[in-house]
């Protein structure tokens, strides 16, 4: 099992390696003959049989599942096997083998852990080892031994065996400012967890000892309090006795004689010892004889309301499993939900962007429906008493679970750290962002009014997040300005002279194109638009069909391009359709459509290969500020023109979100369809929609990912349709100007206000899976961005296209395979 070759002190140490491999070895004895399944989730109510299962036969479950989109993994001793086979049997619950012997495994995994090490020498820091608990303490002493500035050791008491447990505060003013947000990181509150250390260590290392300039913010607007092992007695217990202890290791004679420990993270005061527990002393899921019976969880109790006014992100480190999850496990949200899930999504997508491409994405969402309820969780303490944004994350296992080998910790750590830097940077921007809406009952009154007063929605708003700006012509701004201050709402004068506005924008247009210009870097005419599709046809034969879906109103072709390699003949691959200038004003739209042509055509770099190889696309960029199309029925409206094409489908139709005013910019039209460019939309919809993956439609402006209902209800997979949007939104912050917002991602309905006849829903409708409104930045210009910021708008929204079409891709060969 553990060879060594050559002499001297390396053979004594090799001698000691295998001395300790030995001793590691005998204590996983106990885990001989046990099996670790892998469970295929089908839907909520196998993930509820898997927790029954685990209370019942002390079911250890390594991994949760997501119905249809990732499996379980549990462990089951030799005695539960056949009884737990017959349970999924009988529950139609598809099985397989993940590890035949845990204990086979787990040897393995220190020979190979150890010979690892022996290889590495001395070159080994803290955070790429798995050190004992002394070690970490050694650490964090030292860190604030030498930067005594800023960094404060605290010990908050002692475990149960006495261990010392500490915890550090890292701050440039020593806490004293009240101003700065506090980000709270703890780790290990599972004791076989070990590759969490390694996380929080290195959040140390980089916010002290290799701070970069661009991280800066970090430290100076934010004090940190990380606390690397919660569980210190438990974490010791697994290095020196059993690799897979999980509970903390007190003990009560009265309680059991024999059984030790309880899983802390059910120990928490917060709906106690009432779902997915256990009244057995000797399970992993015991959640104590009472809340906070361990020290250990009262310490990150007091931390907690130590600074409950100040504490803006709790975030509590597990493995495994690529989530971040939040509260709260009995079925309610908190009040802030949405703004809770956009942080997590962005923190998600930063880490995945990141990512070895063998591990699979992050899911981000409330607990109870990405897994199942538990009660008395440190996540949902955190965020009942008070703390803005409580996750727990679970860090990456790979094919290893909890048996991570040290040759990956690095890869964790950096991008975990990602995650965390943009989750601090998030979560902090809702402090100081400008609040104009303080509520959904300011958000109703705003678009109530879009109707009443032919109010021009030039940025949607979002409560504590972004303000609105709307348009109002001066017949109407007294009375405009009179709603608003009779209901509260505050405002401020953003444009003064909307047409000196448009004419400045158009000086600075002129100034800045140039014959040099490529049509994707410009707001291209629409004849050269045209040129651009028909060239491209041309010089690419062999993957790229221009089609001619039919005329205008006024007359004009309504084209697109077909780009495939296979000439849309390979039911295996997924279609993604983009179109484009549904509202005629957003220029800004064209360019990204036409960028990702170019993209995926002519300049095919080869880590996008796969995009245009495995994916087929379909591409339909479409004449100030003008809204609406130009069609006109003088017997039904002989003043007006044009119909909101946004409001046009027929997807609850006549529901609200829409005016049957033929003057006003959200006229839907007198039946549905009656526009030939809708017509044109939902017709290469239908001609695809056995393959139609993705349909994004491209608007400007407000950085928002939207999808169904806009009746308040939800899509049934609407799961997967925030974990694709949150994936694409992030992927696009990822590259964004610093002064830009975060991209919201979320139903249209909730973020923004009710609609109908929009073509997002018409598309998940029908049975596009993943059909979103993406609305493009406005930079602080509204739809008269400058020119100047086009190639940056083209090339993060790009990167948020990739990065959808891949994850969809994901979930297009799952649905193939059915």
């Amino acid at each position: 099992m553990w060879r060594c070759n050559g002499h001297d002190m390396r053979a004594l140490v090799c001698l000691f390696l295998g001395l300790v491999a030995s001793t590691l070895a005998g204590n996983h004895d106990k885990y001989s003959g046990y099996t670790v399944y892998g469970v295929h989730i089908d839907d909520h109510y196998h993930q509820k049989v898997l927790s029954v299962l685990q209370r019942d036969i002390d079911l250890d479950v390594w991994r949760h599942g997501v119905p249809k989109a990732r499996d379980a993994l549990v462990m089951v001793s030799p005695e539960n096997r056949l009884q737990f086979l017959k349970i999924l049997e009988e529950n139609n619950m598809h099985h397989y083998i993940h590890l035949h012997d845990v204990a086979r495994s787990l040897k393995q995994s220190d020979d190979d852990f150890l010979r690892w090490k022996l290889s590495r020498g001395n070159e080994l820091s803290i955070f790429e080892d798995y050190p004992t608990y002394g070690d970490v303490i050694d650490y964090m002493e030292r860190i604030a031994r030498n930067n005594s500035a800023i960094a404060t050791l605290v010990n908050a008491g002692n475990s149960f065996e006495g261990r010392p447990v500490k915890y550090l505060k890292i701050s440039t003013t020593n806490f004293t400012d009240t101003s700065k947000p506090i980000y709270f990181l703890e780790a290990t509150m599972h004791a076989r967890e070990w590759v969490t250390t390694q996380t929080a260590l290195y959040t140390i290392h980089r916010l002290i000892e290799d701070l970069k300039t661009e991280d800066r913010d970090l430290i100076e607007g934010i004090d940190w309090i990380i606390f690397p092992v919660v569980n210190p007695d438990g974490y010791e217990f697994s290095h020196t006795t059993d690799r897979m202890w999980r509970k903390t290791r007190s003990f009560n004679a009265t309680i059991s004689a024999t059984c030790y420990g309880v899983d802390p993270n059910r120990n928490f005061d917060i709906e106690f010892n009432t779902v997915s527990v256990s009244p057995d002393p000797c399970s992993q899921i015991y959640p104590g004889h009472e809340a906070f019976s361990e020290p250990e969880t009262r310490y990150v109790r007091d931390i907690l309301l130590e600074y409950n006014n100040r504490i803006q992100v709790f975030m509590d480190v597990h493995s495994y499993g690529n989530y971040i999850v939040y509260g709260f496990d009995n079925g309610t949200l908190p009040q802030n939900a949405l703004h809770i899930h956009h942080v997590g999504a962005l923190m998600g997508a930063a880490i995945d962007t990141l990512k070895l491409q063998k591990a699979p994405f992050y899911i981000v969402g409330n607990s109870r429906y990405v897994f199942y309820a538990v009660s008395g969780s440190g996540q949902d303490y955190a965020q009942a008493v008070g703390v803005g944004f409580s996750y727990t994350i679970e860090l990456p296992g790979y094919e290893y679970d909890f048996r991570v080998p040290p040759s990956y910790i690095n890869q964790i750590n950096t991008e975990t750290w990602e995650g965390v830097a943009a989750s601090a940077r998030a979560a902090r921007s809702y402090i100081v962002y400008g609040v104009k809406l303080e509520d959904q009952v300011d958000q109703e009154v705003l678009y109530g009014l879009q109707s009443e007063l032919d109010l021009d929605l030039w940025e949607y708003g979002v409560p504590k997040v972004k303000d609105v700006l709307v348009m109002v012509s001066p017949d109407k701004k007294e009375r405009f300005l009179d709603i608003l201050d009779r209901n509260y709402i505050k405002h401020y004068l953003h444009l003064s002279d909307v047409a000196q506005a448009l004419e400045e924008n158009d000086n600075d247009l002129s100034s800045w194109e140039r014959e040099s210009s490529r049509v994707f870097e410009k707001y291209a005419r629409y004849a050269e638009i045209d040129a651009y599709l028909e060239e491209v046809a041309q010089a690419h034969p062999r993957i790229v069909t221009l089609v001619n879906a039919g005329l205008s109103f006024e007359g004009r072709p309504i084209k697109y391009l077909k780009i495939s390699t296979s000439n849309f003949t390979d039911p295996s691959k997924p279609v993604y359709f983009i179109d484009a200038a549904m509202h005629a004003r957003e220029w800004i739209t064209i360019p990204p459509a036409l960028y990702s042509i170019h993209r995926l055509v002519e300049d095919l770099r080869e880590q996008d290969r796969d995009l245009l190889e495995e994916i087929d696309w379909i591409v339909m960029p479409l004449e100030r500020l003008w809204r609406k199309t130009r069609s006109f029925n003088v017997t039904r409206h002989p003043e007006c023109y044009g119909v909101d094409a946004n409001r046009n489908f027929d997807v609850d139709f006549y529901g609200t979100g829409s005016s049957t005013n033929p003057c006003v910019n959200t006229f839907r039209g007198h039946e549905p369809f009656s526009e030939p460019e809708t017509r044109c939309v939902r017709d290469v919809i239908l001609e695809h929609i056995d393959r139609l993956q993705v349909y994004l439609n491209v608007h400007s402006h407000g950085n928002l990912i939207l999808y169904g209902y806009g009746n308040k209800t939800l899509p049934s997979n609407v799961v997967q349709l925030h974990q694709v949007g949150a994936i694409m939104g992030a992927a696009i912050d990822h590259k964004k100007l610093l002064e830009a917002p975060y991209y919201l991602v979320g139903n249209s309905a909730l973020v923004l206000y009710t609609s109908s006849g929009s073509a997002q829903d018409y598309g998940q409708v029908v049975g596009v899976p993943f059909s979103y409104t993406l609305e493009l930045p406005g930079m602080g210009y509204g739809f008269q961005i400058p020119v100047r910021f086009v190639n940056q708008v083209n090339m993060e929204t790009w990167e948020g296209i990739a990065a959808s079409a891949r994850i969809a891709k994901i979930y297009y060969r799952a649905r193939d395979q059915k």
